[in-house]
C-alpha cells in the first residue's frame, strides 16, 4: 500500500495516519509519500519519500506552491510505481493530496480516503476537493458523524471510524491517575491549576480567546494558562508580534512527540475552535486529556459533542461564551469533589475509544 499526506506537523491527522500505518503497513513492502516538514510522521515505521511543498506568508502563493506540489505527486508517483504491483492501493490522508487520487483513478488503483476535514476554505478548493473524492474514491472513511453528514459527497462506500488514541500514549495514560494527583488537597495548596491548550496559532483555533480567558485570572496566582504550539518558532513569533504583550499568566511550549508530561501537568484541557471559522470534525487532543482524566472544555458542534456525549455535555462550551468559560474553570478549582467525578467520566468516556476497536475498524 502506498500512503500519502500533505503537510507533515504534529497536528491530529498526520498522527491519526501514523496510528493507521502501525495497523495496515507492512515495513518490508508499504510506503509513504509525505512533503517535507518536522512532524510525527518522520517516526513512521516504512520508507518515506518526500515531495515538494511549501507554505508562504502569502496565501495566494501558498496556493500555488500547493498546485504545484500535487503536479509534483502525480509525476513522482509514476515514478515509484514503475515497479510496484499495479493493484496497490493507494491511502490518501486528508482531502488534499488530491494529486495522488487522480493518480490512482488514471492508472486503475483502489484509491481509499481518509478524511478529517469540513473547514476547508476558500469554498471554490473545497468544492473542487470533495468533487476529486467523489470522482475517484473506492472508499471514503470519515473520523465523526457530523463530519460526514456536514460534507457534501455522496459515494456509495463510506465508513465512520473514530480516532483512537495512539497505543503508546494510551499505555501511559492507563498509568496516570491524574484525578487522585489533583484534587489531593496537599497538591492543590502547592501547584496552580493548570489550564492547557493546544493548537496551531491561528486565530480560528481560539487562540485570541485564550487569551482574553487567562485575562481574566491574570491577578490569580492560583490558575496557570499553557498554550503549546503546534507551529515552529519563527510562525509562533510572527503570530503573536500584534498580539504583544501576551497575559503574564501564559506560558507557550513547544509541542513534542512526547504528549504524556503535558497532559500530566494540566488541570483542565480546552479547545475554543470558532464554530463558524472552524468546525473540530474529531478533536484528538480532547480525547487524550480525558483518557489521563483531565477534564476538557469544547465547542458544542462537530466532533466533541460526539466525544464528550450526553454525560459531559455541560462542558461543550462556545469559546465566545468567556463567562461560561470563567464559570466553569472556577467550579473546577474550587469544588475537588466536582473535580474528581469529572475526571472519572472523562476517563470512562475516553475508555470507549481504545486502541482495539480503532484497530479493528481500519482493517482493510
Amino acid at each position: 500500500m502506498i500512503f500519502v499526506h500533505l503537510f507533515n506537523d504534529r497536528s491530529g491527522s498526520p498522527r491519526v495516519l501514523s496510528s493507521v500505518i502501525e495497523v495496515l503497513a507492512d515495513a518490508e513492502r508499504d510506503l509513504l509519500l509525505v512533503a517535507h516538514g518536522d512532524g510525527i510522521l518522520e517516526s513512521a515505521l516504512i520508507p518515506r519519500i518526500h515531495y515538494r511543498y511549501r507554505r508562504r506568508n502569502i496565501r495566494g502563493l501558498t496556493l500555488i506552491e500547493y498546485l504545484i506540489s500535487q503536479l509534483s505527486l502525480f509525476v513522482l508517483l509514476f515514478k515509484v510505481t514503475r515497479n510496484r504491483p499495479n493493484d496497490e492501493p493507494i491511502y490518501v490522508n486528508t482531502a488534499y493530496p488530491f494529486g495522488a487520487a487522480l493518480f490512482g483513478k488514471w492508472f486503475g488503483r483502489e484509491v481509499i480516503y481518509h478524511l478529517h476535514e469540513i473547514s476547508i476554505t476558500p469554498p471554490v478548493l473545497r468544492r473542487f476537493l470533495w468533487s476529486i473524492v467523489t470522482l475517484t474514491a473506492s472508499e471514503v472513511r470519515f473520523v465523526s458523524e457530523h463530519q460526514r453528514k456536514c460534507t457534501d459527497i455522496e459515494h456509495e462506500n463510506v465508513k465512520v471510524i473514530y480516532n483512537a488514541i495512539a497505543r503508546e500514549l494510551s499505555d501511559k495514560a492507563t498509568e496516570t491517575i491524574h484525578a487522585e494527583r489533583v484534587c489531593a488537597t496537599s497538591t492543590i495548596a502547592v501547584e496552580p491549576f493548570r489550564v492547557l491548550m493546544l493548537s496551531t496559532m491561528r486565530d480560528y483555533k481560539g487562540v485570541p480567546e485564550f487569551f482574553e480567558l487567562a485575562r481574566q485570572f491574570e491577578s490569580d496566582d492560583q490558575y496557570a494558562f499553557e498554550l503549546v504550539a503546534n507551529d515552529d518558532r519563527e510562525s509562533v513569533a510572527r503570530y503573536l508580534s500584534p498580539m504583544m504583550p501576551i497575559p503574564s499568566n501564559v506560558v507557550i511550549s513547544e509541542r513534542s512527540d512526547d504528549l504524556a508530561p503535558i497532559y500530566e501537568r494540566a488541570s483542565v484541557v480546552l479547545n475554543l475552535s470558532r464554530y463558524n471559522e472552524w468546525v473540530e470534525t474529531f478533536g484528538l487532543t480532547i480525547l487524550e486529556a480525558m483518557a489521563f482524566s483531565v477534564p476538557v472544555i469544547a465547542p458544542p458542534v462537530g466532533g466533541p459533542v460526539e466525544i464528550l456525549g450526553a454525560d459531559l455535555k455541560e462542558f461543550l462550551v462556545h469559546g465566545y461564551d468567556l463567562e461560561g468559560l470563567t464559570g466553569l474553570l472556577k467550579e473546577l478549582r474550587e469544588d475537588q469533589q466536582r473535580y474528581s467525578h469529572v475526571s472519572k467520566l472523562c476517563r470512562s468516556r475516553a475508555q470507549e475509544f481504545e486502541w482495539s476497536r480503532f484497530a479493528s475498524a481500519i482493517q482493510i
